[in-house]
């Protein structure tokens, strides 16, 4: 399955920059030949993940953590890296031009950092009108690395 962070910030909350999100596991289609059928899929698959309770749920689950006894946060970890085996975020930086230190920021790109035993990471960030894809894997995992880049 696939791993996919939730942005959990209500629409009216003012964005700064600090992560507000969630995890929810979405399964990979490979069963269906077309990539149309496949993109259709995700995309009607998360859009009833995102508006359903596994947002809350995860919301919940974070919180309790900061109560629990190791050995059971250690559980819930372990939960989490065994039910996937990527993840994927999707990122609308902005569509106006933004700027750091002064300098115009002409690209952006994401970086989903990885832990046990994902193996790939897939980042998808669109910033003025440009889509950037970040693709990190674990050689271990993906031996033909070049050949999933090349996808």
């Amino acid at each position: 399955g696939c791993a996919v962070p939730v942005n959990i910030r209500s629409p009216k909350e003012e964005v700064r920059a600090e992560n507000r999100f969630t995890l929810v596991f979405a399964p990979l289609p490979v069963h269906l030949e077309r990539a149309m059928d496949r993109v259709r899929f995700m995309h009607d698959r998360m859009e009833d993940l995102k508006n359903g309770f596994e947002p809350m749920a995860g919301v919940l689950m974070i919180k309790m953590m900061n109560y629990l006894p190791q050995c059971v946060m250690d559980a819930v970890s372990r939960f989490y890296q065994r039910n996937a085996s990527m993840v994927v975020t999707n990122v609308n930086a902005r569509d106006k031009p933004m700027r750091f230190a002064g300098t115009l920021v002409t690209d952006a790109y994401g970086w989903v950092p990885s832990s046990g035993k994902i193996g790939v990471g897939v980042s998808l960030v669109s910033y003025l009108g440009k889509l950037n894809i970040g693709l990190i894997a674990d050689r271990n995992q993906i031996p033909n690395l070049s050949k999933l880049a090349d996808c």
